[in-house]
């Protein structure tokens, strides 16, 4: 620790023959940065590390030089991979360009977080156009030699980050797969793209966790055209997802979305449902919740009758002997 090593790299990523990771702890003139590095090598629990990784982002944002340096000499240290991807996300606001080269090694090399590494990758912005060609030509060869899917996804997302036309060929080229999972991936790979077309095949796929995630990418999104289709879907919870999304950004055509939705068949939907109306004191929805507020099903009927009692003030004519059950329970445990 302390001081200065170099990585040998290979060359057809494009990275050149070394790249520098830690630099000697005595060229980091800042006294609080070097107070908080040193409490960060005494310290042995991982979450008190964490808070310390954040502080000298903090302290170390006037001058990202000296805080790419500190940061560079930890991560050579740690091994905790939550810590390694707090130091990854401090990384990339600092010093992105420095970040995306670092990142790129820790996705190639790092046992302890490298699915921190590429995730941070997918996110990281204000990167120059000739690193981003090298990032990107570090990151198919990670996908050429890469086994497990998990990771593969995760290339996938990193990839979209730094060129769209390839992400986009990547992403129809996971959706075609057997495996379920491997078109999720493209169907995230297509909300990142905004690849509208690709998400709205993903809505009409035979696998419910498919279509989930075409609804969160369109969540995301805030596309309501789409999400409307959702909402009629087969899966209660692709259903519900999509209702929540409506209620969560009163997106467009929410009150109808959140009436027709009390009518649905799972209790998931409905009191989702009626956690919005609640919220957006829909009116309309007062002979429904008079009417829910009698199921005996209690995960609906309580919401209901709170629901009603906030938006007129008064309690509903009739109410479910389940609520009452509920009632007496809670008074008498």
């Amino acid at each position: 620790m302390g001081e200065s090593v170099s990585l040998n790299v290979k060359s057809s990523s494009g990275l050149g023959k070394k790249v520098f990771l830690f630099r000697p702890l005595v060229e980091v003139p800042n006294n609080l940065l070097m107070k908080k590095m040193n409490e960060f090598f005494k310290e042995k629990s991982w979450i008190k590390r964490i808070n310390i990784v954040k502080d000298i982002g903090f302290l170390g944002m006037n001058n990202k030089n000296e805080l790419f340096l500190v940061l560079s000499e930890m991560l050579n240290w740690e091994r905790h991979e939550s810590v390694k991807a707090t130091i990854f996300e401090v990384l990339r606001s600092a010093e992105p360009n420095k970040a995306a080269l670092i990142l790129i090694e820790g996705a190639r090399r790092e046992r302890y977080a490298k699915d921190a590494a590429l995730k941070t990758l997918s996110v990281i912005k204000g990167v120059r156009p000739s690193t981003a060609k090298t990032v990107v030509n570090a990151l198919n060869e990670l996908l050429e030699n890469e086994r497990l899917l998990s990771y593969k996804g995760l290339i996938l997302l990193a990839i979209s980050n730094f060129d769209k036309e390839k992400g986009k060929e990547l992403a129809l080229s996971f959706f075609k797969s057997k495996d379920y999972q491997a078109r999720e991936f493209g169907v995230k790979a297509f909300g990142k793209l905004r690849y509208m077309e690709g998400i709205e095949k993903a809505l009409k796929d035979e696998n419910k966790s498919v279509r989930l995630e075409a609804v969160i990418e369109l969540e995301k999104l805030k596309n309501h055209e789409l999400l409307k289709d959702a909402v009629n879907d087969e899966s209660w919870l692709v259903r519900w997802r999509a209702v929540r999304a409506f209620g969560i950004h009163k997106l467009k055509g929410y009150k109808e979305i959140l009436l027709k939705a009390l009518d649905d068949e799972h209790f998931k939907v409905v009191s989702e449902s009626i956690k919005w109306i609640e919220k957006y004191r829909i009116g309309e929805a007062l002979p429904k919740l008079k009417k829910l507020s009698t199921e005996i099903d209690i995960s609906i009927c309580k919401p209901a009758i709170d629901a009603y009692k906030e938006l007129t003030g008064e309690e509903p004519p009739e109410k479910s002997f389940s609520y009452y059950w509920l009632l007496d329970k809670n008074l008498n445990p």
